[in-house]
């Protein structure tokens, strides 16, 4: 019965763990993503650059 016990809590423990390793992975995956369909002149911010001088 302890083993069950021990177990089952090991499950919950490696359930939360997956989610908070693997949620900020996805995010940076998917931010990534976004930066790469982007042209590479708005991802350096050189517009934004020459606005402010």
């Amino acid at each position: 019965m302890a083993k069950h016990r021990m177990m089952f809590r090991f499950a919950r423990w490696h359930i939360w763990l997956g989610w908070l390793v693997g949620l900020p992975i996805l995010m940076w995956t998917v931010t990534g993503l976004v930066m790469v369909a982007r042209a590479i002149d708005e991802v350096r911010g050189d517009a934004l650059a020459r606005a402010k001088i």
